[in-house]
């Protein structure tokens, strides 16, 4: 008796996802617009629901079907472990601030000149405090328990509290760095889940995909992301590119499954969880798994034994 158990939902091994950042919502309903009709899935990455000019309502709807992930209220960069800040008294004003100095926003927030303009940094309190406030506000809006995810803003800190208190204590199933993979992990799934990153972003999401479709079947489950921004494809005039994606790779569910990261990642958790003992097929999980037995199709439902005959 031969049995596979390595097949997303549709007994495909491939899954096709992709991860956003930032929550522009006049470009997100653009970037939507484009792939939803194509069935594609992903997440949205988001620093804070704009309910002063934007209902609950607008938001649940814009991004109905796709995953919410936390990006962290204020979008900040945190103070960073080993390195001292000179505060200014001075009120922050951008044309004559000095750029070695930080300017009080407000108690332990500020402004501070990072790369090739002024951002907003919070010391390790203020970070975690934004980090909280930021999943407390999004599922006020999206439902309780539908953020289980984080990304920084930026890429990871270099501040061990702020990483421990992302990564240990809130309990976010996963957090996602920035940086493109390529196919570097020959399209794993991310074995690290606390320091996962995308395969490809707007200027290599062609050559990044056919290199994912091209890649031989070998039993295992596959996994394809893009990103980062919505505002990368207008900024570059690029949107043709995002177009030529979906109308290639969408709509192909006899090949991939389209899901938000934290399903996949929830799925194949839950395909690796499936204990074959003697002549049972135990699903402790709260998931349908789907397998072949000698090349049947099979599913095990969740909180299930099947036994084999």
């Amino acid at each position: 008796m031969i049995i596979e158990k390595n097949y997303y939902p549709g007994w495909v091994r491939k899954a096709i996802t992709f991860t956003i950042d930032d929550g522009n919502l006049k470009l997100d309903k653009k970037f939507i617009d484009k792939v939803r009709p194509y069935g594609i899935k992903g997440t949205f990455n988001l620093c804070l629901p704009d309910l002063k000019n934007y209902t609950a309502d607008y938001y649940r709807e814009l991004y109905r079907g796709f995953g919410i992930s936390n990006h962290c209220k204020l979008h900040p960069f945190a103070m960073a472990d080993g390195k001292k800040y000179d505060i200014s008294t001075d009120p922050f004003d951008e044309e004559k601030a000095d750029p070695n100095k930080i300017y009080t926003i407000s108690d332990g927030l500020y402004y501070c000149f990072v790369n090739t303009g002024w951002r907003k940094i919070a010391d390790t309190e203020t970070y975690c405090k934004l980090v909280d406030e930021c999943k407390v506000e999004l599922e006020a809006v999206f439902g309780e328990g539908s953020v289980t995810t984080y990304v920084w803003p930026y890429y990871e800190q270099n501040n061990a509290s702020v990483q421990d208190h992302i990564m240990n204590k809130c309990g976010y199933a996963a957090v996602r760095k920035t940086g493109c993979t390529e196919n570097k992990t020959a399209f794993a799934v991310p074995a690290d889940r606390m320091h996962w990153s995308y395969n490809a972003n707007h200027r290599n999401l062609l050559s990044c995909a056919a290199d994912f479709e091209a890649f031989a079947d070998d039993g295992e489950l596959k996994f394809f992301s893009f990103g980062v921004h919505s505002h990368d494809f207008e900024r570059d005039n690029c949107w043709n590119v995002l177009d030529e994606f979906a109308a290639k790779y969408g709509n192909r569910p006899e090949e991939y499954w389209y899901a938000s990261v934290e399903d996949i990642f929830r799925y194949s958790d839950a395909a690796e969880s499936l204990v074959i003992k003697e002549d049972v097929i135990a699903n402790p999980t709260d998931i349908d798994v789907y397998l072949k037995i000698d090349g049947k199709r099979l599913i095990i439902p969740a909180k299930t034994n099947y036994k084999l005959s």
